[in-house]
């Protein structure tokens, strides 16, 4: 690794594998480029106005100040051979160790894999006021927002027609296995209210009821049929729940002799 000076950039327009460290505490920041020289310059560019994409890096050259900050040069390679060498500088000089250095990403040819700190920091950016939206507005978003958001979602059609492959499913399904959610009172009350008086087209009840089907049919049928025997076993039912259980099962025998009345007329 050879240390060079931001007015010896200029001799090195070709590609290659950099480093920009802090001399105070060792730490570096590496990177890879098809011009070292512009890309170096333009990392000093955006340190000094503040708005660095790499916060680390920034808070360090803001911190100590532009002196304390040398460029050198790695390696020098063909471009086509930039991610590789640059993932083995990474992994050499352990710039993603925050006691190294200044990488976010573990790994250039895979850009997405990011360290588990950088992930709970974004996640966290996400979260309330956190939010730019947040920070921006002082305040979440309104019922008014919230209801045009809602609205413009309403029959959308984005998607119609184009169904997702077996991959995707498989990814959705994988996603979806443990994950629980339990919901509050005030969201079971509001729902309750939501739901009073309405009710279900016919094709609406037929996709309910094929749905039901499948899910209590085969070796899937059986599982879930276990489990729910599990769930109730040694369960004792108070004298309102049994009167909503009669209820509600007198209604739906009331509902079902209504529709065979009407298919044998």
């Amino acid at each position: 690794m050879k240390l060079i000076s931001l007015a010896e950039l200029a001799n090195y327009k070709r590609s290659g594998v950099y480093c920009i460290m802090n001399t105070v505490d060792g730490k570096k920041y590496v990177g890879s480029s098809v011009n070292i020289n512009n890309r170096v310059k333009n990392h000093f560019l955006h340190l000094r106005k503040g708005n660095h994409s790499n916060d680390y890096l920034q808070k360090a050259f803001t911190k100590h100040g532009e002196p304390a900050f040398v460029a050198a040069i790695c390696q020098e390679c063909h471009r086509t051979e930039l991610l590789s060498a640059e993932r083995e500088w990474m992994n050499t000089l352990q710039c993603c160790n925050r006691d190294f250095g200044y990488n976010i990403q573990i790994d250039p040819i895979n850009p997405g894999n990011i360290s588990p700190e950088t992930r709970a920091k974004i996640s966290a950016a996400l979260r309330g006021q956190g939010n730019h939206w947040h920070k921006a507005n002082n305040h979440p978003m309104s019922k008014e927002h919230r209801k045009r958001i809602s609205d413009s979602l309403m029959g959308n059609k984005r998607r119609q027609g184009i169904p997702h492959s077996d991959e995707i499913k498989k990814k959705i399904s994988e996603a979806g296995l443990g994950r629980t959610y339990v919901m509050s009172d005030e969201h079971k009350a509001k729902l309750s209210i939501a739901r009073q008086g309405a009710k279900a087209s016919e094709s609406t009840k037929k996709i309910m009821s094929n749905a039901q089907r499948r899910r209590y049919s085969g070796e899937r049928g059986a599982q879930e049929r276990a489990k729910t025997a599990a769930k109730s076993k040694g369960r004792v039912w108070s004298d309102e729940q049994k009167a909503k259980l009669s209820l509600t099962k007198q209604l739906w025998w009331k509902d079902r002799k209504a529709q065979n009345l009407k298919e044998d007329q």
